[in-house]
């Protein structure tokens, strides 16, 4: 059984607003403070640039060269 409609159209800035609302849910369900969060999504921006390790590195690296 597949899907018989038109096809999804892609739109970045709205993928952008629902990651966000996303990550606002997800912190709130979880009680997170906004440097806890900051820590998850860019633990450089929080720890600075010579921090060894990142979260999402290859996702947060894969978007900015797709969408900077």
């Amino acid at each position: 059984m597949g899907f018989d409609g038109p096809t999804f159209a892609f739109h970045p800035d709205r993928r952008a607003q629902l990651r966000a609302e996303l990550d606002a849910y997800y912190a709130r369900l979880y009680g997170l403070i906004r440097d806890e969060l900051s820590y998850i999504l860019d633990p450089a921006d929080v720890m600075g640039d010579d921090y060894p390790s990142e979260t999402f590195r290859v996702l947060k690296n894969n978007e900015l060269r797709e969408f900077w």
